[in-house]
């Protein structure tokens, strides 16, 4: 039955993925998908409470089901790394993260509801990859990135998507300087622009050390032209980046770190007392 659960499950992914190629995903953006997850942790919620011990919520929240999910996820992971295939847009990977999600979101109500050892690491664990993962699958339809050329002649207000639709920046940017430099090859070791903002305010983008504009906007420095020529004068590429879920993400990891460290303490002690308890024998 669980196998043949499965089968339909993945081959409904699969032939979605034969019809129409490409998941929808701007589809899903605010507010479809937080009342997606609203309805799925609901319902999960619900199972928990109502039907523990029905067929379908014994599969979901097994051992199996966690091997099974990781080892598709981990796969999938592997495949979009290693080729070119877009396998993150595909109607597959959704299929996969939406069933791990779940599986996690139960298998945490679950630990939740009965009494055992080590529940706050437990907690921490499974509730932050919960989190580190629905804030990358559920607010990846919110997530935009646009591109702005900078230069020194005159203020930019426009940014564009990878279509090439533009969109207002809500404020202009202008080149004041740029700086990069360079190894023995000729290989960009580190660059940074100076920008001057419309209100006369001015601040630096180096790069990996982005310039927040808002709660759920940032700039980066993606590329700097430093030559100065007449044909081509000093310019910055900026990379605008709007995640209003990252908050999710960071929460998710910050827990994940505190339950892998009170996993590495708690180990730690029960070893030693173990060895101080051998010693004593």
């Amino acid at each position: 039955m669980a196998k043949a659960l499965w089968i339909c499950y993945f081959g409904t992914a699969l032939i979605c993925q034969w019809l129409f190629y490409h998941f929808p995903k701007t589809f899903f953006a605010f507010p479809v998908n937080v009342g997606l997850l609203l309805f799925l942790t609901v319902g999960l919620w619900v199972i928990s409470r109502e039907k523990r011990f029905s067929p379908f919520a014994s599969r979901l929240s097994s051992l199996s089901t966690t091997y099974l999910l990781l080892t598709l996820f981990l796969g999938s992971c592997l495949v979009q790394g290693f080729t070119n295939l877009p396998v993150t847009g595909t109607w597959w990977f959704v299929a996969v993260l939406t069933a791990l999600v779940a599986h996690l979101t139960l298998v945490l109500f679950r630990g939740l509801s009965r009494p055992r050892p080590y529940k706050l690491r437990f907690t921490l664990v499974h509730a932050g990859l919960l989190l580190a993962l629905s804030g990358g699958f559920f607010g990846a339809p919110d997530t935009y990135e646009w591109r702005a050329i900078v230069t020194k002649e005159q203020p930019t207000a426009e940014a564009f998507d990878k279509g090439g639709y533009k969109t207002a920046l809500g404020e202009t940017l202008q080149l004041v300087s740029s700086e990069a430099t360079f190894s023995e090859r000729g290989i960009p070791l580190d660059y940074t622009a100076e920008l001057r903002t419309c209100k006369g305010s001015t601040f630096k983008l180096k790069v990996n050390h982005p310039h927040r504009l808002s709660w759920q906007d940032d700039l980066y420095l993606e590329s700097i032209n430093t030559t100065g020529t007449t044909d081509i004068p000093p310019y910055c590429i900026v990379l605008w980046v709007r995640q209003p879920w990252k908050y999710v993400q960071w929460t998710g990891i910050w827990m994940l770190i505190a339950g892998s460290a009170l996993l590495f303490i708690q180990g730690s002690f029960r070893t030693g007392k173990k060895g101080r308890r051998r010693k004593e024998t």
